[in-house]
């Protein structure tokens, strides 16, 4: 033990009355113990503790000691309680040699104080073991409580479906989420098997992930399954299945679904959409380009290529359709169409491109239109009169622009004409 633990409990010790008291009653019954040679010392000649329980005067002596070291014990523990048995030991043994008229009873008589002593000690430091193990047996038995309130609010309320089912594939614990994905309450899932939801196919699925999951074989995470709810529709779940076991053999089925019915069919509607698109797109004989969200070409049809010159496939999957118009790297009109519906850009930006060449569209909700030259395509350059409007899906989000493009260079070249012959 260092020196300022030593420092510390010494303080703490110091600071506490029961310290002085044992201290109080240990100098007194030392005195006591060597009342013959002390006689002659006035005051401490009169302590004595005979009278206070009837039996000889170094015998009380004794049984002082052994309640000093059993109080020491209650109040500081059982090291202290050691020491000081040990103490009072080396206070007794003077006594018994030098001075006492029978030895072999003191001799006796204090080793029999020192055995209740260590007895005394035992007891009390078992019965404080008891009541600290009964303590923390109250306490993590509180915060097993605690624990699991939580882990079942967490579960009940959890916006994934959980649910388990044995070996045989009926369901004995499910959450409130299963009610929302399935259409049965929880009550009415219980006992259910789940191949009752599953179609031939999803029902083969189901197979072959529990043969898998007991023979060890590696499993996918998470798996696409499809299940049939209460009214008939069908729902797509995100599935993850574990398998769980006790003393290593297996016993049921851990399952966490997310339903993402919703997600698969927008992803199928926006595939369908974009086939629809590429067939409008690739069969239109005006030029037109398509941008997603992210600005990255995926249309650039065949005359769009014959009017700027510049094949799909250097700008299809990349985000260089700048370069069939300027020099620099730049936003075009289907660019800033998207920063301003998706992203809240403001209109300014479309202003400090397009300064006095642009405006809303009078047909398209959200679309802009402008005209500029441009130098750099064909021969001596084209005038472009370009509409770039937002695309989007059958839920109304906007995942990209479609950007169409007429060459009015031969407009402009008359309206020149005419001008000069005025």
């Amino acid at each position: 033990m260092g020196l300022s633990r030593l420092s510390f409990i010494s303080k703490k010790a110091l600071r506490s009355p029961h310290f002085w008291v044992i201290a109080v009653l240990l100098v007194a019954t030392t005195i006591s113990h060597y009342h013959e040679l002390l006689q002659n010392v006035p005051v401490v000649s009169h302590i004595s503790v005979s009278v206070l329980f009837g039996v000889s005067r170094h015998t009380a002596d004794r049984l002082i000691y052994v309640l000093l070291v059993a109080y020491s014990c209650w109040a500081f523990g059982t090291r202290p309680a050691i020491g000081l048995l040990v103490a009072t030991l080396a206070a007794m043994l003077p006594r018994l040699i030098i001075i006492s008229p029978s030895p072999a009873d003191a001799l006796v008589e204090t080793l029999i104080a020192v055995l209740i002593g260590v007895l005394g000690i035992s007891f009390i430091a078992a019965r404080r073991k008891i009541r600290e193990d009964r303590d923390k047996l109250r306490t993590a038995m509180s915060e097993m409580r605690s624990s699991e309130e939580r882990y079942r609010e967490l579960f009940q309320n959890a916006s994934d479906a959980i649910w388990m089912h044995d070996l045989e594939g009926r369901m004995t614990v499910a959450n409130k989420a299963c009610e929302k994905m399935t259409g049965y309450t929880v009550n009415e899932l219980l006992g259910r098997r789940v191949t009752e939801f599953l179609s031939q196919e999803a029902y083969h699925l189901a197979k072959e992930v529990k043969r898998r999951l007991l023979s060890g074989e590696p499993l996918d995470e998470r798996y696409e399954q499809h299940i049939f709810r209460r009214d008939g529709t069908e729902a797509v779940m995100d599935l993850t299945t574990r398998l769980i076991t006790e003393d290593g053999k297996p016993v049921a089925f851990h399952n966490i679904a997310r339903d993402v019915t919703e997600e698969k069919r927008a992803e199928k509607a926006l595939r369908e959409s974009e086939v629809e698109l590429s067939q409008i797109v690739d069969g239109s004989t005006v030029p037109i380009f398509v941008v997603n969200n992210l600005h990255v070409v995926t249309h650039w049809n065949r005359a769009c290529e014959n009017l700027t010159g510049v094949p799909a496939t250097e700008v299809v999957g990349t985000s260089k359709q700048w370069k069939a118009f300027y020099r620099s790297e730049r936003p075009v009109m289907a660019d800033l169409v998207v920063d301003f519906v998706v992203d809240n850009v403001p209109e300014d930006l479309i202003a400090r491109f397009y300064q006095g060449k642009y405006g809303k569209s009078a047909l398209i909700e959200g679309a802009y239109e402008a005209e500029d030259f441009f130098p750099h395509i064909g021969d001596g350059g084209r005038w472009l009169f370009f509409t770039a409007a937002p695309i989007r899906d059958q839920e109304g989000r906007v995942f990209g622009a479609i950007e169409t493009l007429q060459d009015i260079t031969e407009r402009k070249r008359i309206e020149q004409a005419l001008k000069e012959s005025e």
